[in-house]
This record gives C-alpha cells, structure tokens and sequence, in this order.
C-alpha cells in the first residue's frame, strides 16, 4: 500500500515494478514528484488507482507507469549485465532452456548484444522490442528495423504492441 511504501521509503520517490509488468507501486514522494494528485486525470491506456474516497492507493497500472519513468536514473551497462547474469544463471539451474522478453525497451539493447558478443548467453534468448509503451502510439517501423541493423541481438526478431494490457485495467 502507499503508507507500507511511505514507512519503509519515506524520504525519496520508490518505484516497486510487478513482475507482470503491467503495473507498480509508488510512493507518497513519487507522486508528487511527478506532480500527480487525486486529481490528475489518468492518461490513456492506464490509470492511477484511487480508493473508494477517491485518495491515490499508490498503484499505477499500464501507460501511467510511463510517468515516472524519468525520476530514476538510468541503469548503466555494467548494472544491466550483472542483472542479466544473475537472471540467466538462475534460469539455467532450474533447467530453462529458452526465455523471452515480451516488451523489451530500447534502453536495454546494448546490455543483450553485449552479453551475446561475450558469449555469455548459454540458452537461448528471444526478445520482443516495444512497438508502443502502453497507448496507440505506434513505433514507427523504420524505428524497429534501426535497432535491428544497430544492435547485434539474439534470437529472432519481435515486437510486442501492447493491445490487452492487465485483468485490472
């Protein structure tokens, strides 16, 4: 809840992603940092969940996670890579032969060639890039195909256009 998050991160906006993917949790700093209110209208395609006395609850779902995607810094590719590791070692312990990503985000492009490069990936990777974060703003192809001829990627190539979104929304 928002007052779980506010005690244990009082002083700073959190930001704790679902592992769906499709929706978080934010704190009391957060949302005002990103200068949303019991007011704010909810963008399209997502929506900022509100109580039945209409107060924020501090969970946000779909294209409204998009707001506060700029009040953290950026991974590097040295962080992005030892997370990567980690999650690829695990897999292989358990047996996982394959894994995909079903919404991979530009910013992390570099860290996936950069494992391939080094021969790291010891299963197989699909990833699916993202056609539109959340809204019918489409990626323009010409965007797509870019990452492609710029990236040296695994696997073969997919995008994911978000259409469904999660059960909550």
């Amino acid at each position: 809840s928002l007052a779980t998050l506010d005690t244990i991160v009082p002083d700073k906006p959190a930001y704790v992603a679902d592992e769906s993917g499709h929706n978080a949790w934010v704190n009391s700093r957060a949302l005002q940092a990103a200068g949303i209110t019991a007011q704010s209208p909810d963008p399209e395609a997502g929506y900022y969940e509100r109580d039945e006395s209409g107060a924020l609850t501090g969970r946000v779902f779909e294209s409204a996670m998009n707001t506060f995607s700029d009040l953290f810094p950026p991974q590097d590719l040295a962080t992005q890579n030892r997370g990567n590791l980690k999650f690829l070692r695990q897999a292989t312990e358990e047996g996982v032969t394959t894994i995909g990503n079903a919404y991979t985000f530009s910013r992390h492009l570099a860290s996936w060639q950069s494992l391939k490069r080094a021969g790291k990936l010891e299963l197989h990777v699909v990833l699916f890039q993202d056609g539109n974060l959340g809204t019918s703003d489409l990626t323009p192809i010409s965007d797509l195909l870019a990452r492609y001829d710029d990236y040296d990627l695994p696997g073969p190539s997919g995008v994911k256009l978000a259409v469904d979104g999660a059960v909550e929304s």
